[in-house]
């Protein structure tokens, strides 16, 4: 019987792929990671770059972007339309986006997005019709794939506020100077510095994706994928193997710094992967959702929830709750405990009672945590 590692190879005996680096989606992710909502998935290393950066350039962040979030990505939009996603210079690919006008960028959109068969609407103005042909593109992108629409409607608002940024970005745009030098000064000052650190790392990971797949870029000799760890999106996503198999995209193994082992990127021709070391920041990632896990388990139950509902304003020892519920002291008590270990609630001893106060911070983080592990797009964003 045929393994499922020889038959996802089969499947991806025709897809053409490549092997690269992007600045480009590089600045998105670590732009995305300084936002609030990333910072909880951040390695040690990662996090003690972002708490570097001065708060006077983080501040200026929402005159460009809108309120800090993890869901702006803006630069890797322009590359894409500036024909500059693979490039890994920074001056040579921001040259490219920064002499990108809107008609350019339009009539690049009309031909990357060709295939998807849109119908943009001619008489709307350059600037939105440009959005409305990367959206239908996108859209039918994502259906090709097997997406659930229903889901996805969320994400392609996002996108679409997305690229009406973009649009304000591009030159001509009303952003257009001040966004560019905004982003220099974090390249230059910060983020290039901090990525001359991994740049042999980085090396090395480029040298053994070649290794692994047996070739260098542009083979369209058999793509392995047993040696990719079953966390990857190509050993868990039927979808997307069926595409590359079908000629339908290109597939990139994105050679990144951060150790992202599941990002995926849809582009009009391409699906970009991830490609890093998977063991630390699985690791890291293993034990942000064992400690997110601990402390929604202590919810897991209609009393507990109950407690917390009861001592919202007032205090109470075992007693009185327990008299509330018609339960045991003990079983109180043993409730309790799982909210105190779960850090929910504060307790502190009153005589011989155990008085019990809910801890409000520790709910909200709790809360915040959990949106932010799921990387849940913010409705409220659009």
């Amino acid at each position: 019987m045929e393994s499922e590692d020889v038959k996802q190879e089969n499947e991806l005996k025709e897809a053409s792929w490549v092997v690269s680096t992007s600045i480009a989606l590089e600045l998105d992710s670590i732009l995305a990671a300084i936002a609030p909502g990333r910072r909880l998935v951040l390695s040690e290393d990662i996090m003690a770059f972002v708490q570097s950066l001065p708060d006077s350039w983080v501040n200026e962040w929402s005159d460009f972007l809108g309120p800090p979030r993890s869901d702006v990505f803006v630069v890797s939009a322009m590359a894409e339309l500036a024909g500059v996603i693979y490039e890994d210079d920074y001056s040579t690919a921001t040259l490219a986006m920064r002499e990108l006008s809107i008609d350019e960028a339009l009539d690049r959109a009309e031909s990357l997005w060709s295939k998807w068969h849109v119908r943009p609407c001619e008489s709307l103005p350059e600037a939105e019709r440009l959005v409305d042909v990367v959206v239908q593109g996108l859209t039918a992108a994502y259906d090709t794939l097997g997406m659930d629409m229903s889901h996805l409607q969320l994400g392609i608002r996002q996108r679409q506020q997305e690229l009406i940024l973009v649009t304000r970005l591009l030159s001509g745009g009303d952003l257009h100077v001040r966004f560019w030098h905004w982003l220099d000064r974090f390249f230059f000052e910060f983020y290039s510095p901090w990525r001359a650190t991994r740049a042999e790392a980085m090396r090395l990971l480029e040298k053994r994706a070649a290794v692994e797949l047996g070739a260098m870029e542009g083979s369209q000799d058999v793509l392995p994928l047993g040696w990719l760890p079953p966390q990857h999106p190509l050993r868990y996503v039927p979808a997307l193997r069926e595409a590359l198999a079908a000629g339908r995209f290109r597939l990139c193994f994105w050679i990144e710094p951060f150790g992202v082992f599941d990002l995926i990127s849809v582009h009009s021709s391409e699906i970009l992967v991830s490609f890093s070391e998977t063991g630390q920041s699985l690791e890291h990632f293993q034990t942000i959702a064992i400690d997110v896990a601990n402390r929604v388990k202590a919810l897991a139950d209609p009393t507990r929830l109950s407690i917390l509902r009861i001592i919202r304003y007032f205090g109470m020892d075992n007693t009185e709750m327990a008299r509330f519920f018609g339960l045991s002291r003990p079983t109180v008590s043993n409730h309790a405990k799982i909210l105190r270990a779960a850090g929910l609630i504060d307790s502190r001893q009153e005589g011989r009672q155990v008085r019990h106060r809910i801890n409000p911070d520790a709910l909200h983080q709790l809360f915040d945590d959990l949106v932010d592990f799921l990387d849940i797009p913010d409705e409220n964003s659009q």
